[in-house]
């Protein structure tokens, strides 16, 4: 997605039903066959039955469109088929749906009547970037326009502890947040620098160089903060791959720079502040 959307938003989710099969209450005076859990056992050479195969949960795709709010909301099927996550997702696509529809209504008071407010758009897209037998980690896109002359990007990063059956924070993956980060700030700054040097068609020496008041902050490393969302991503044999920073526009570069994402390798440096519960989700590590 290329459009881009300064609020988090939210996800849904639906639970799995299991099913239980039960005897057709028929009698089997021979005792040729068996029943165990509502499967019938084979004897002799009658063929084994086939196990039906569960149903493939489906992403969940939430929409509504008024002379208020365009609204799209996108939960992969990974997400929707944990009930506990797809819930919490679906409130908060919910929550962020009325307080976008409360705030265009409060803007429609204000203008005059031959002047009425433009309808709002708020999308977010959820995906999967890495799924672990410990955590599934979703990234999401969006887009949040709110009136005024553009919209804003939506980036967000949600780490989902399979058997807590919790959303975490970011910070739980460490025993010291900063010190991990630490590992890849030099990496973090190069590739961030000869992306924007690439973008605005000058060398680094240029880039360097940068005087302009408009553009000298855009040529600073930024500091990693909540602004700048990161993901374990790119999972090889059950263990993450890369270190991903998304860098949204007015942090690293002007609105017209778009957003810069940055995928780093995960350093050996970095193991020894991974906290003991979630090493075995990193590389380097043993099972």
């Amino acid at each position: 997605m290329t459009r881009f959307a300064p609020t988090l938003v939210l996800l849904a989710g639906f639970g799995l039903a299991a099913c239980n099969g039960g005897t057709d209450g028929e009698s089997d005076p021979a005792g040729e066959n068996a029943t165990v859990a509502g499967h019938v056992a084979p004897t002799g050479n009658q063929a084994s039955p086939v196990s039906p195969q569960p149903e493939r949960t489906e992403a969940i795709d939430l929409k509504e469109k008024s002379d208020a709010l365009e609204f799209s909301y996108r939960i992969p099927a990974e997400a929707a088929a944990i009930p506990g996550l797809a819930d919490m997702l679906k409130t908060r696509a919910e929550t962020a749906k009325r307080d976008a529809l409360t705030e265009h209504a409060e803007m429609a008071e204000s203008l005059p009547v031959d002047a009425p407010a433009r309808a709002f758009e708020l999308t977010v897209d959820w995906s999967v970037a890495a799924d672990t037998p410990q955590l599934l980690v979703l990234t999401a896109e969006g887009y949040d326009y709110r009136g005024g002359a553009h919209g804003m990007p939506i980036h967000r990063v949600l780490y989902w502890d399979k058997a807590a059956a919790r959303e975490i924070p970011f910070d739980a993956l460490f025993t010291d947040r900063a010190a991990a980060l630490a590992t890849v700030r030099d990496d973090f700054c190069a590739k961030l620098d000869k992306a924007r040097a690439d973008k605005r068609g000058i060398s680094l020496a240029e880039l360097k160089k940068s005087t302009d008041d408009t553009m000298e902050s855009f040529t600073a490393c930024p500091e990693f903060d909540e602004k700048i969302p990161v993901a374990f991503t790119h999972p090889v044999g059950g263990k993450f791959g890369r270190i991903t920073f998304i860098v949204p526009p007015y942090i690293a570069g002007p609105y017209a720079e778009g957003d810069y994402t940055l995928d780093l390798m995960i350093p050996k440096a970095m193991i020894p502040y991974v906290a003991d519960k979630y090493r075995p989700s990193f590389p380097g590590t043993g099972n």
